[in-house]
């Protein structure tokens, strides 16, 4: 049995595979009209022609603005929503659009107010304190030292004086003790020399003479006992007395240098801690009056007002899947999305491509737009985006298909366009110039092989034909046909031979 069916299911994939879209920029022919004596039937026919076949990617997408304020409420807290306004309002910038309940916000302003006041007053009283304290350490430091001048005092005045008088003492004892001695010996041995020169055999008088001379010995004897005390002395002084007497006047001094460094340490120690407390109630002082500041702050953000004119919708309409009911007295918290404001003065169009067509389309490629909702409209616009990497479809779905979150820039605004609009994008990819084409439906496949059917005076011709790329309505035909010839857009009902 031969098989000859119409090439619609080949032509559909090949449209898939490079996008369908519009019909050739060039001439497209003309569809004859004209009655067929065999099958009584009208002829629908499309004359070959050759032109520009344009060729693309077509996709669905939804109109959004380029900027969309995202009305949150910014104060760091949590609140309730007192009053909104209705959605789909159109606003004006600068309109209240929100109010937020601030009476638990006007209540901690008030206490953080008290608690400056009240941490103020302490710092006053601890600023005196450190006044008293500088002047009990200064009293401190001032008898420290006199301590130490007194000290080093009495040891510069011993070193000068009582030293060298005490020292001049001892030498001038020394000194008379040896005068003493010397005229002891020198009055005994004149005394012997006048013995010698003069003898007496008077018994009285021998015995005076001796008594002299021993009077004379022991005044030697006592001189010898003086100077030896005195260099005795001396040697106390010099070896002991003096000694210990420095050690304790050094003492002294070192004591006091001791008292004064003890007194500077613990009198900086004060100071240092009392700054230190000073400086700490100062910080909780700044950081409650930021704080307080930074309250009092949030007041004007209990009334949301409008950024620019434009209409109100609740919530974050792109993530519908995570929208929050918004109702008066709920929980309003910092960072939630309360409304959205689209910018309808810059709107672009984002769409989802297909993995199978990201090397299909460049950035810059031109795009058609056509609203579902307006019949009959379309726009044009450019290739703006293509992400680099792919996501799925569904996001929580890992088996959906692979997408590149992509967009488009519109050539021109238009009123008619808002935000959230359905529309079909067909992405120009590329143009065969000079080229001749069919409609796909003249197309038959036939065994793996294309063939049209041509209009001819003896009746319909089977022709074989190359194809070579297509669009949703055309087909390029490369052999078998030239231009000017006539196809039939359907099977003509005539017998072929192994037809059944």
């Amino acid at each position: 049995m031969r098989k000859n069916n119409s090439i619609f299911s080949k032509i559909f994939m090949l449209a898939t595979l490079f996008g369908a879209m519009i019909i050739p920029s060039g001439g497209c022919g003309d569809k004859d009209t004209e009655k067929d004596n065999t099958s009584g039937a009208l002829d629908r026919t499309y004359t070959v022609n050759r032109g520009d076949l344009t060729l693309g990617v077509t996709v669905s997408g939804t109109v959004n603005a380029r900027k969309k304020y995202l009305l949150r409420l910014e104060a760091n807290m949590s609140t309730k929503l007192l009053w909104i306004i209705d959605e789909n309002t159109h606003v004006k910038e600068g309109d209240v659009i929100a109010r937020f309940d601030s009476e638990d916000l006007k209540n901690k302003i008030n206490d953080l107010s008290v608690e400056v006041d009240n941490l103020e007053k302490e710092l006053d009283v601890m600023l005196q304190d450190q006044t008293i304290q500088e002047s009990t350490g200064a009293e401190s430091m001032r008898t420290a030292h006199d301590r130490l001048d007194q000290a080093l005092d009495a040891l510069r005045k011993y070193r000068r004086y009582e030293l060298r008088s005490s020292r001049d003492d001892l030498d001038t004892k020394i000194q008379d003790a040896e005068v003493a001695l010397s005229k002891a010996k020198t009055d005994y041995n004149d005394y012997l020399t006048q013995l010698s020169s003069s003898s007496s055999s008077d018994a009285n008088e021998q015995a005076k003479q001796e008594q002299q001379l021993s009077s004379l010995q022991t005044a030697i004897t006592n001189a010898e006992k003086t100077l030896e005390s005195a260099e005795s002395a001396r040697k106390v002084f010099l070896r002991y007395d003096n000694p210990t007497k420095m050690k304790s006047l050094n003492n002294e001094v070192e004591q006091a240098k001791l008292n004064l460094e003890k007194v500077q340490v613990q009198v900086n120690s004060q100071r240092v801690q009392k700054q230190r407390e000073i400086d700490n109630m100062r910080t909780r002082i700044r950081r409650q009056k930021e704080t307080l500041a930074q309250q009092q702050s949030y007041l004007p953000m209990m009334e949301m007002t409008a950024p620019v004119d434009g209409i109100v919708l609740y919530g974050n309409p792109d993530e519908r899947w995570n929208r929050n009911e918004i109702k008066l007295g709920m929980d309003i918290y910092r960072g939630m999305v309360l409304m959205t404001i689209p910018d309808m003065r810059n709107l672009i169009v984002d769409f989802d491509l297909p993995e199978m067509y990201r090397s299909a389309v460049s950035v810059g490629n031109n795009v058609i737009i056509t609203p579902d909702s307006l019949q009959g409209v379309k726009f044009s616009g450019k290739l703006d985006h293509v992400a680099t990497m792919p996501v799925n479809e569904v996001f929580w779905d890992p088996d959906s298909p692979k997408v590149y979150k992509s967009k488009v820039e519109m050539d021109s605004q238009d009123k008619q366009l808002v935000n959230g609009m359905s529309v079909q994008l067909d992405i120009v990819t590329g143009v065969i110039p000079n080229t001749l084409f069919v409609p796909v439906e003249a197309v038959f496949e036939n065994e793996d092989k294309f063939f049209v059917y041509l209009k001819s005076f003896s009746g319909p011709e089977e022709r074989i034909v190359t194809i070579g790329r297509s669009n949703d309505a055309f087909v390029e035909i490369t052999s078998g046909l030239e231009e000017g010839d006539v196809v039939y857009l359907y099977r003509p009902f005539q017998s072929k031979e192994g037809e059944k």
